[in-house]
């Protein structure tokens, strides 16, 4: 039994050798990182296509709830972004329609002359939309703050998300999981599957889940329960 013992250990000890050569070494670190990195993608992939199913694409598909978010999106001295603009529109179809009562507002607001609910507002007024039935947010710098303060800070328990296919589902994703029952409408219906920020999108999706499981932000701007009313 000794004898055999020593044999398996001298056994070890040669195939631990041969797997430690540099070669073999760089093998199995690039196997390690290619986990590490690919195993988040792949979770968010899943769960990018499971909420695929509740983001409408036509107004028709939309069931009516009192408040829709606009997700905020970049803004320039000149307007809109393309992203931004489209948004608007969709969310102004769905107020048009009937589908929601008010619009919630979100978006980057950090410094003074950078202000995306604010121009995201003017614009939905001039398409027809009741200065009285917009809520503006200017502290949803990012989609986790939206989500969060649509219901500690708003108070809502029920919305519908207004963006381009693929930010939706990340959305919808931090929403349910915050406790908000979210649906979304597609801005972009052409793209609910591929968009030139599909990449980004699901790194993005990583990130979510990091935040939602692991490490909320703790940076959010918290303050005074408003009503939307």
């Amino acid at each position: 039994m000794k004898y055999r013992s020593r044999r398996f250990k001298s056994s070890l000890i040669v195939w631990k050798q041969k797997l430690l050569t540099s070669r073999n070494l760089g093998l199995i670190v690039a196997l390690l990182l290619l986990f590490v990195f690919i195993g988040p993608l792949v979770v968010a992939l899943a769960l990018q296509s499971s909420y695929a199913s509740r983001i409408a694409t036509h107004i028709e598909e939309v069931k009516p709830s009192r408040v829709a978010i606009i997700l905020g999106a970049e803004v320039t001295s000149e307007g809109l972004s393309d992203a931004a603009e489209e948004r608007v529109q969709a969310a102004v179809e769905l107020y048009k329609a009937g589908k929601v009562q008010k619009l919630l507002i979100s978006g980057d607001n950090r410094v003074e002359r950078y202000n995306e609910p604010e121009k995201m507002t003017e614009r939905a007024i001039k398409l027809g939309v009741a200065a009285a039935d917009i809520q503006p947010d200017f502290a949803g710098r990012r989609t986790y703050d939206t989500c969060y303060r649509a219901k500690y800070i708003f108070g809502l328990t029920e919305v519908i998300l207004v963006s381009q296919p693929l930010h939706l589902a990340r959305s919808l994703y931090i929403c349910n999981s915050l406790g908000l029952r979210a649906t979304g409408y597609a801005a972009d219906s052409d793209t609910i599957y591929y968009t030139e920020n599909w990449f980004y999108e699901i790194c993005s999706f990583v990130k979510a889940i990091w935040d939602v499981n692991l490490f909320p932000p703790t940076d959010i701007v918290l303050g005074d329960k408003i009503e939307i009313k």
